[in-house]
């Protein structure tokens, strides 16, 4: 039988070393799952992850679930896996006793997207019984795993109710005791779920957990968040290359002090500050990745406005009227304005949540694409690119290509691959937004 688990339940197995987990491990020759096995396993001859369209990832609203991963290892060979899946998304039918959500989470341990050599997999089946009160469930896994070494995880989590599922990849970064995944950050309040997006808010309390290097002093140091939008397409020289120099650095002499962030920057943890490697976490204002505030709306027009439209806009006595009649300009009418600038900052939303890297996910390369252009309709990567593909609304197959850079902060970070021939696609994009056509 599936066990019936809820949140709270969960959690106090998980941290109670007396109790196990409360999950069933399904084994991949269940025939009558067939369908199922179809979809969550890979087959007898793996095929390789690179090729796969990954065009879900960045285009949410065309399925059904929408689940958070974070990854921490928790000694040289095994780690917790957190899966928060919001209750929402589950679709919960009457049982005998109950309304229930059955769902499936499986994941495979890769050397790399480029590689078919499934290392280690697993498949666990919950069944989850509504308790009307529940925001979200987070299922934390305890997993055997590579010990030191870098390697991918693609997860599955299926729901057998709905018939739908989603998949995601973490590149875990774990070659040595102050990598990015042997770290966790946890509100004081809740000390069993760590912080799922490196995001951090305002007037809240943290603190770090490293179990490979529990009681060592740890530096924290401060960058601020003052780095450039990104560059149009077709400006091939419009990359700005990083500095590492931090603007403040900080020693945590006592791991157990409650953390506490009040200047927004990206916070980079190490133990050892001749190295690059380390734990990042990001302060970029209150609402992040929310759009709320009038600042918030203003700096992201810069992809539809020129320099002089920026500044004036910027010197105007009155801003938040500047930006409204900028959009009532562009729409024609207050209805048809309405509703693009919900189109547009629904997108800047969007980047910020998938694209953040060493600052803001709309000021990013990949944000900028997706912001003008829209969720790509084919994504393909590999262990060093990401290519979108563009195959409608007039678009002759126009492909945006962006090179991974190696960037100590974050694996998240992606340069485009500028050209001229981009010029003409942009400006066409851009000159839409600007007459109000969605």
């Amino acid at each position: 039988m599936s066990p019936k688990i809820g949140i709270n339940h969960i959690l106090r197995t998980f941290c109670d070393d007396k109790m196990k987990l409360k999950y069933t491990r399904i084994f991949f020759w269940l025939l009558n799952f067939c369908i199922v096995v179809s979809i969550l396993m890979p087959s007898c001859s793996p095929s390789r992850l690179d090729k796969s369209n990954y065009n879900l990832l960045y285009n949410r609203n065309l399925g059904s679930l929408h689940p958070a991963l974070f990854l921490q290892t928790y000694s040289n060979d095994s780690s917790h896996l957190f899966v928060k899946l919001p209750a929402g998304d589950l679709l919960y039918q009457k049982s005998a006793t109950a309304f229930e959500s059955r769902f499936w989470i499986w994941y495979g341990i890769y050397p790399n997207i480029e590689s078919s050599q499934l290392l280690d997999s697993a498949t666990y089946n919950f069944t989850d019984v509504s308790t009307n009160t529940q925001q979200e469930l987070t299922i934390p896994i305890k997993i055997k795993t590579p010990a030191r070494k870098n390697y991918l995880m693609h997860i599955k989590v299926f729901d057998l109710n709905r018939g739908k599922f989603a998949e995601r990849n973490i590149d875990v970064v774990n070659n040595s005791s102050q990598s990015a995944n042997t770290f966790a950050l946890y509100h004081i309040e809740n000390k069993f779920v760590p912080v799922l997006d490196n995001f951090l808010l305002a007037n809240k309390s943290y603190f770090i957990s490293n179990n490979i290097e529990p009681e060592k002093q740890l530096y924290i140091r401060y960058f601020k968040d003052d780095f450039p939008v990104a560059a149009v397409p077709f400006k091939t020289n419009g990359f700005v290359k990083f500095s590492y120099a931090a603007d403040s650095t900080y020693l945590l002499t006592n791991r157990k002090q409650e953390l506490h962030f009040d200047k927004f920057g990206m916070y980079h943890f190490q133990f050892d500050t001749t190295l690059k490697e380390g734990y990042t976490a990001y302060f970029f204002n209150n609402d992040y990745p929310s759009i709320n505030k009038l600042e918030q709306m203003t700096e992201p027009l810069r992809y539809l406005i020129t320099n002089e439209e920026y500044t004036k806009l910027m010197k105007a006595d009155d801003t938040k009227k500047a930006v409204d009649d900028f959009w009532l300009q562009c729409a024609g009418n207050e209805e048809r304005a309405s509703k693009l600038v919900s189109a547009y900052y629904n997108r800047v939303q969007k980047a910020n949540e998938y694209f953040v890297s060493f600052t803001q996910g709309w000021k990013t390369d990949r944000g900028m694409v997706y912001i003008i252009f829209g969720a790509p309709e084919v994504v393909y990567k590999s262990n060093n690119t990401e290519m979108w593909e563009y195959q409608s609304d007039g678009n002759d197959e126009l492909r945006f290509t962006f090179k991974k850079i190696n960037n100590p902060f974050s694996e998240n970070d992606f340069q485009l691959i500028r050209s001229v021939s981009y010029e003409v696609n942009w400006y066409r994009a851009v000159e839409k937004w600007r007459a109000g056509r969605l």
